[in-house]
C-alpha cells in the first residue's frame, strides 16, 4: 500500500498465565485515520504468554475512504497472522465532534468488515473502562476530579502504560499500542479467565460487554434500576 508506515513491538514473552481456561488469542484496536494501534496476546504451545504490538500510520494526503479500506485490510492481515478471531476496539466518545464521528466510522467499518470475515462480533469499550479494569476504580475517579476544573476528563495514559508495563510485562512503543493493549487485556481476560479470580471491579466491567453482546445480537437486556 501507498504512504503506509508500520510500527512493530517484536514478540515479548510474559509468563505463564494463571487460573485461565481457555486459551483464545485476542487483539486491541485504538482505531485512528492518523495512527491506529493494535495490540495481540496469545499464549504459546507451552503455557507462556506472549504479546506483540502494532502501529499503523497512513498519509493524511489519501481520501478518506480509502484509508479506511488499508488500514482495516492491515488489521484484518495482522489478525489472520496470528490466527486471531476476537477483537476489542475502543469507542471514542471525547473529543472534537469531527474526529469523533469519522472514528465512529472508522470503527463502524472495521467491525462489519471482522464480522464478515470471521464470523465474531467485535467489542467495543469506552476508554475509562478499560482504564478502570487496569488501574482499578479509585485510581481513575481521582484522575477524574483533578481535571475537574479543566471541565473533561482526565485520562490516565501514562499511567495505564506504566502499569501494563511494569505489572504485566508488556512493552509499548508508544501510547496507541499502550491503549490497545489495555483493551487487549480486558478481551483476554474476559474470553480465558475464571472470573472468580478477578476483582469484583473487573467483574463488573466484563459483565457490561455480556450485556453490549447481546445487544449487539439483537437481544434485549433487563434495564437497571436507576
Amino acid at each position: 500500500m501507498e504512504n503506509e508506515n508500520i510500527d512493530i513491538v517484536p514478540e515479548n514473552q510474559i509468563g505463564m498465565f494463571k487460573d485461565i481456561k481457555n486459551n483464545i488469542p485476542v487483539i486491541g484496536i485504538d482505531p485512528s485515520l492518523n495512527s491506529t494501534g493494535m495490540f495481540v496476546i496469545d499464549r504459546d504451545k507451552k503455557g507462556y504468554g506472549y504479546t506483540l504490538g502494532y502501529e499503523i500510520k497512513f498519509s493524511t494526503k489519501e481520501q478518506k475512504i480509502k484509508r479506511w479500506l488499508n488500514i482495516t485490510q492491515k488489521i484484518l492481515e495482522i489478525m489472520e497472522k496470528h490466527k486471531v478471531r476476537h477483537a476489542i476496539i475502543e469507542n471514542a466518545v471525547f473529543g472534537m465532534k469531527l474526529r469523533v464521528k469519522e472514528i465512529a466510522e472508522l470503527k463502524a467499518v472495521i467491525e462489519t468488515q471482522i464480522y464478515l470475515k470471521y464470523g465474531t462480533v467485535p467489542i467495543d469499550i469506552v476508554t475509562i473502562s478499560f482504564q478502570k479494569y487496569i488501574l482499578g476504580e479509585t485510581r481513575v475517579q481521582q484522575g477524574y476530579k483533578k481535571d475537574k476544573e479543566k471541565n473533561k476528563p482526565k485520562y490516565s495514559k501514562e499511567e495505564t502504560r506504566e502499569y501494563l508495563e511494569k505489572k504485566e510485562g508488556f512493552c509499548f512503543n508508544n501510547l496507541d499500542e499502550s491503549d490497545a493493549a489495555g483493551m487487549a487485556k480486558v478481551l483476554w481476560d474476559y474470553k480465558n479467565m475464571d472470573r472468580n479470580s478477578l476483582s469484583q471491579t473487573k467483574r463488573e466491567v466484563l459483565k457490561t460487554i455480556d450485556e453490549k453482546l447481546e445487544i449487539k445480537k439483537g437481544n434485549k437486556v433487563k434495564e437497571k434500576n436507576t
